[in-house]
């Protein structure tokens, strides 16, 4: 000490010149806790690789974040109103790339992005985007947004998890400056009150500002070059700790200056006294909280970490108490308790002495108060603690207020969703991977807490009606109602021809009966035109031979004339009803109701219908296993395809039925319509022939009349008359083996079709079974969704083909379709605890969901808010548990050096213990059932041991070392001396520590106001229940014990 009082000047001027060099070259740390002061758990931890693979969906998304745009009116948004939202979201969509955002979901698109959008009160309307930062920071990604949406008369406030975050590390750092500011002032007030002195609260504000300057800068360096951990918390909790104990070690200090100047006419040898007295205290309290801070760093959690930082605060202050202190002494001397100290004698605290004396006299009640204070509250606490990030924000900050209007017209779960996200080894393309999908999202809907999910398969976050198979059985059973419809138009058509070919029969009868008489007409017509053809040839040979007189002649040729023309007529007739007859057989077999089209189709539909029964059976039975035991559900879906099978043969059977009477038609088109046709145009020329008869017989009697002029000239028209008789009698004859044929057709035709009307009733009557199965069937498609219970999906091929259906999956798909993630909407504000608490059911039932699916062997990853904060529940506890054992083992090995002793610092750290849940338990009363927070912040618990604890054991160090002072006479005399002595410096620094933590009370910051309130309570509670009363019983009950294993001269004096 004698070498630094030595070269104080110089010290100092190194101080100063560090503290400018470092200021002036060294990185600014408040833009590096920006940077990289963001809570995050290990990398190993579920939330981090889920986060990760969802960068991995799209190549451009290394640093974007999800984010949405609130548009709000408390009472409801006019139609005026949503047409300025969809004018801001066209001037986003125009500015994309100039704002860094992309994905902008508009309202306007769709009516199922409306639905997804617009709240059903009307009052918000949500526009989610992704944004990008990867050229811009969130300040001034939100500061560009709100400008050109400015103009926009609509309430509106950017949300997500990111501007959040934003506003958490805004919050912080005016938090900070109000704790700097405030903690400046208050040290001044009290330090004053304490020295009464102007001059004496100036040596702890310099000593520490020089060490908070540099301290800073080097956490700084190491946070810049070696990722030295940070956090919101760091410059906070350096402020505080090191503002506090370094004015409680500078009270220490200066207090025994002010006893060790009365006893010293030098002021440098009362600087040497002091520090010797005392410098050991100061260097193991130090050592103490040093230890217990830097323990933190043996944590996985960058946030525990981060309060390493204090560590290095501690070392660079316990350097500047032993190098700076000494020069303001010595400089100030017994000016430093200027001016309305004059005396500068040590005051001893009345209260410690008359609190320590009673304790040893009356130990019981002494502990019974103690136990009155403490025991109480500990036992009411519970350790409830809060993940919601919200509550370190005002509702003044725009991303709490959209967030609250979001929670309020949507429900609390939508806007961050919980994401499962999982790879697989082969692109997501077949049906089979978009049914597993489905199935996933159905098992993880079924979650009590979720309220929805939005998938692949259902973007909307709702089962797409069209995929459900009870939507269809629906759309079959319609499908088989119309093709039952068609069965009746067909049988209907059957019945009608069986009716017509029974009809026709008759008909038939008359047919060939009618062939039968043409047959008997033609024989006497060829025996008539023979005798025709005799009477000519005598008439000729009369005529020839001038034997017969003219007038007799043309009486007999007017009378052949008349039996001509009458054969003629008859003729005629009789070619009439050949011809009705080819015309009535000319369609036979062609029926219109009749389609052997419609019957393929329907053979069809029930190939589909079966292939469909058969699948929806196994989606079912997959799903549903004990549909297997339900004799109901196995006897409908078994009668359902033999039903279904036997449709399918009874129609083979009329295509066969329906196929002879298309090859009958055709029969009787080849063997009888044809010949017939041909039989008529034969009939028709003989017809014509006979007509070319009758006009040579006028011209024969015009002859005869002309006898006598043109007996020659009759000659010859007779002899032309008489050879086309031959001609005549061939066709007939012809004719009559044409009949015959065509009444043995007529013969065969009728037979067959006899037959084929009992084919066509079967068929009818075949139909018609058809008809009733068809309907068996409709019924239980009908009852089928009813009959399994929950909803069951089926994807068609045709579904994921579909350009809008790609288009709503691409969302939950990376650009390769490898990974697939599910977006769970949650019942509950995504920060609360349960929330959280839900994370490793939903994990649950993902791995079980994807057993025998494509996505089995996926590693699943749940992501999200909710996710984060489980991971940082687990963390954190797990690291509070081991931190805190190794604090507790660095401040025992401290103690037992620092008091040679095992057993002091057994009790020193038990009442340090009991004093920490003591006040947590008093805060938890205060914040949760008075002020209805639902829980402590969740780090809380730790950051509060820790300080507590590392601060609290300098209390224990100032007063037990002064104990430890006395090396020989009573222990009780001893202690009282120590506790008169050591009581109002300990309470003036629980007064300096307290008003320290106090400063962050006005900060606004949720977190740094409960670590203060446990603090303040603590260390309340330590200066004036467990130092005074606690411990004077446990020195008297182990007496000389207190230092065992090692030995004392010093005496118990009950």
């Amino acid at each position: 000490m004698k070498h630094i009082i030595k070269f104080r000047w110089f010290i100092v001027a190194l101080w100063l010149i560090a503290a400018v060099v470092l200021v002036v070259f060294g990185p600014n740390l408040q833009k590096l806790v920006a940077e990289k002061g963001q809570i995050t758990v290990p990398d190993g931890n579920e939330s981090i690789q889920a986060s990760k693979l969802l960068q991995k969906m799209s190549d451009d998304d290394s640093d974007v974040e999800d984010a949405i745009l609130v548009f709000h009116d408390e009472d409801e948004l006019t139609e005026e109103d949503k047409d300025r939202v969809a004018q801001a979201i066209d001037i986003l969509e125009d500015n994309q790339e100039k704002l860094g955002i992309s994905d902008i979901l508009n309202f306007t698109e769709s009516e199922e992005v409306e639905e997804l959008t617009v709240s059903e009160d009307n009052r918000t309307i949500i526009v989610p985007f992704r944004l990008s930062l990867e050229d811009q920071e969130v300040e001034e990604a939100r500061q560009a947004i709100y400008e050109a949406v400015d103009h926009i008369d609509v309430d509106h406030h950017l949300t997500g998890e990111v501007f959040i975050n934003e506003d958490i590390l805004i919050n912080s750092e005016e938090g900070l400056m109000k704790t700097i500011y405030i903690t400046v002032a208050l040290i001044l007030i009290i330090l004053f009150v304490v020295f009464k002195s102007f001059v004496a609260p100036l040596i702890p504000l310099l000593t520490i500002g020089i060490s908070y300057i540099i301290s800073q800068s080097i956490v700084a360096i190491l946070a810049d070059t070696v990722d030295f951990p940070l956090s919101t918390f760091t410059q906070t909790f350096m402020v505080a700790v090191m503002f506090g104990i370094g004015t409680d070690y500078c009270i220490l200090l200066i207090s025994r200056f002010k006893e060790e100047i009365n006893r010293h006419e030098s002021v440098k040898d009362a600087v040497v006294t002091t520090y010797k007295a005392s410098a050991k205290t100061v260097l193991f309290a130090g050592l103490a909280v040093l230890i217990g801070f830097s323990t933190i760093g043996l944590s996985q959690f960058t946030l525990y970490q981060s309060a390493v930082a204090v560590a290095v605060g501690i070392a660079v202050t316990l350097i500047a108490l032993m190098t700076i202190v000494p020069f303001f002494l010595v400089l100030f001397g017994r000016k430093l308790f200027w001016p309305f100290d004059k005396n500068v004698e040590h005051k001893e605290s009345k209260l410690w002495k008359l609190a320590g004396t009673f304790a040893w006299r009356r130990p019981v009640i002494a502990l019974l108060i103690v136990a009155i204070i403490t025991v109480p509250t500990i036992l009411t606490y519970n350790g409830d603690v809060s993940y919601d990030s919200l509550d370190e924000l005002g509702d003044d900050f725009g991303s709490v207020k959209a967030f609250d209007w979001v929670t309020e017209s949507f429900g609390p779960g939508n806007i961050m969703p919980t994401t499962v996200v999982m790879e697989t080894d082969e692109p997501i393309t077949s049906v089979e991977d978009y049914q597993a999908i489905e199935k996933i999202s159905q098992d993880l809907a079924r979650v009590d807490g979720v309220d929805s999910v939005r998938s692949a398969t259902r973007p909307a976050g709702e089962m797409i009606d069209d995929f459900l198979m009870e939507s269809q059985a629906n759309l079959l059973a319609d499908g088989l109602g119309e093709g039952a419809d068609g069965i009746q138009q067909i049988e209907s058509g059957l019945r009608e021809a069986s009716t017509e070919l029974n009809e026709q029969s008759p008909q038939l009868d008359e047919a060939k009966d009618g062939v039968g008489a043409l047959m008997a007409g033609t024989n006497e017509l060829n025996t008539g035109i023979g005798q025709i053809q005799s009477a000519l040839s005598e008439i000729e040979d009369g005529i020839m031979s001038g034997s017969m007189g003219a007038g007799e002649v043309r009486a007999g040729l007017e009378e052949i004339k008349k039996n001509l023309d009458e054969t003629i007529a008859g003729n005629k007739q009789l070619l009439n009803g050949y011809r009705q007859i080819a015309d009535g057989l000319g369609n036979f077999g062609s029926i219109d109701s009749m389609s052997m089209g419609d019957l393929n189709e329907l053979k069809g539909i029930l190939d589909d219908l079966e292939s469909s029964v058969k699948y929806m059976h196994l989606i079912a039975t997959s799903s549903n296993p004990g549909l297997n035991d339900n004799k109901d559900y196995s006897q409908a879906y078994k009668g359902a395809i033999q039903i279904i099978q036997g449709l399918s043969a009874a129609i083979s059977e009329i295509e066969s039925q329906l196929t002879k009477l298309s090859e009958a038609g055709q029969q009787i088109q080849t063997d009888v319509v044809q010949p017939l046709r041909q039989l008529n145009e034969n009939f028709a020329k003989i017809v014509d022939g006979q007509e070319q008869i009758s006009a040579g017989l006028n011209q024969l009697i015009a002859g005869v009349s002309e006898l006598e002029s043109g007996l020659a000239q009759a000659a010859d028209g007779q002899h032309q008359v008489v050879q086309q008789f031959p001609t005549i009698r061939d066709g007939l004859t012809e004719m009559y083996g044409g009949q015959s044929e065509l009444r043995e057709a007529f013969r065969e035709i009728q037979s067959g079709l006899e037959e084929l009307s009992d084919g066509l009733g079967e068929g009818s009557d075949g139909l018609k079974q058809i008809d009733e199965g068809l309907s068996t069937v409709q019924e239980y498609l009908g009852d089928f969704s009813v009959d399994i219970g929950d909803p069951i999906v089926i994807i068609p091929e045709e579904a994921i083909e579909d350009e809008d259906f790609q288009e709503g999956a691409s969302q939950y798909l990376s650009d390769d379709n490898t990974i697939v993630k599910f977006d769970v909407v949650l019942d509950y504000n995504p920060y609360s605890q349960e929330a959280i608490e839900l994370m490793d059911d939903i994990k649950e039932t993902s791995n079980k969901a994807i057993e025998d699916t494509p996505f089995e062997d996926s590693n699943v990853k749940v992501g999200g808010v909710s996710s984060v904060n489980n991971d940082l529940k687990n963390v954190s506890e797990e690291d509070y548990t081991r931190t805190a054992l190794l604090m507790l083992i660095g401040i025992f090995i401290i103690l037992v050096v620092l008091l040679r002793s095992f057993v002091m610092p057994i009790y020193l750290i038990g009442s340090l213990l009991v004093t920490y849940y003591t006040s947590i338990g008093l805060a938890e009363i205060i914040f949760v059932n008075i002020l209805d927070y639902d829980g402590l912040t969740w780090a809380i618990p730790f950051f509060s041991f820790v300080m507590l604890i590392a601060l609290g054991i300098d209390y224990s160090i100032f007063l037990m070392g002064r104990f430890n002072e006395a090396k020989n006479g009573f222990i009780k005399h001893a202690l009282i001396y120590a506790m008169k002595n050591m009581g109002t410096v300990i309470i003036s620094a629980t007064i300096i520590l307290g008003g320290t933590f106090g400063a962050m009370l006005p900060s606004g910051v949720l977190s740094l106001l409960q670590i203060a309130t446990v603090v303040i309570i603590g260390l309340i509670l330590y200066a004036l229940v467990m130092l005074p009363l606690f411990t004077p019983v446990m020195v008297r009950f182990f007496g000389k014990y207190n230092w065992w294993p090692f030995k004392t001269e010093m005496e118990t004096d009950h």
